[in-house]
């Protein structure tokens, strides 16, 4: 993960510190899509790890627990190539932003933890909502919560080598040839009907419009309930994937120049 910082090409540069990462390990893909295959590899495995451990925290409490398959979209989250995405995703998920917002709500109905939870008393349902999902006042953590935390533990070495990339990074956010690069997608997704100034505006944007989907309530006691507005969140999808094919689009034109400067800044 890139830290914060106050230089805002640095924001937009997260979108390619998982190139860095392979440049700087000697293992750099030859071309987005098998970028894009490495970056799939590495969050399934990531995932799967988390839901293990989260099944077994919860098993450990008295409940059961399945864990969920990885969500279908494939989203550009920060630390992924511009190129991760391909058409045939876009077309079938957006960013897969929707369908994370709906999965960490509980709110995919073939979720089978939502199901048990379901079949639990209400005060079982109290007691579960906390072994998974922590104390609401903060007091202590959930399965969750530990199970994500183990889960970068686990893969520190990678983050942390991305975030020690921050030399050449700024390299390459100060690279002519990339400003330009990001002006002429973000030009091409303002002409498309989606006005932006580059990829971490725009896909701030995104985030935020999934997250809308999903209302958030709190009863006297602090306990949480989400709930989903399935015709709010079936528009909010439809509109994502037109971004994300438009994204997809604006993009293929111009994958040589970003080729052309990760090739030279890491040669």
């Amino acid at each position: 993960m890139v830290e914060e910082s106050s230089n805002p090409r640095l924001h937009s540069l997260a979108l390619i510190a998982v190139v860095l990462l392979f440049a700087l390990t000697g293992c750099v893909p030859a071309s987005g899509t098998e970028l894009n295959e490495v970056n799939l590899a590495v969050e399934s495995q990531m995932w799967s790890y988390q839901e293990d451990r989260t099944r077994d925290c919860m098993l450990e409490t008295g409940f059961e627990y399945v864990t969920r398959a990885a969500p279908a979209g494939s989203g550009q989250a920060v630390a992924r190539s511009p190129y991760s995405l391909t058409l045939d995703q876009a077309r079938r998920y957006g960013f897969g932003y929707v369908d994370a917002a709906l999965l960490v709500a509980g709110a995919q109905a073939s979720d089978p933890n939502s199901q048990y939870r379901a079949s639990l008393g209400a005060d079982q349902q109290l007691v579960y909502d906390h072994a998974l999902e922590g104390d609401p006042r903060g007091e202590s953590a959930g399965c969750r919560a530990i199970a994500q935390e183990d889960a970068f533990a686990e893969y520190s070495d990678d983050f942390q080598t991305v975030v020690g990339s921050s030399d050449s990074l700024l390299e390459v956010a100060n690279d002519p040839r990339y400003v330009a690069f990001e002006s002429a997608w973000a030009e091409c997704m303002t002409q498309a009907g989606y006005p932006t100034s580059g990829f971490e505006d725009f896909h701030r944007t995104w985030v935020v419009k999934a997250a809308a989907v999903v209302a958030v309530s709190y009863d006297e006691l602090g306990n949480q309930t989400q709930n989903v507005d399935s015709a709010a969140a079936d528009a909010a999808l439809n509109a994502e994937i037109n971004a994300a094919v438009a994204n997809v689009d604006c993009l293929a034109p111009l994958e040589d120049d970003f080729n052309k400067v990760i090739d030279d800044v890491l040669g």
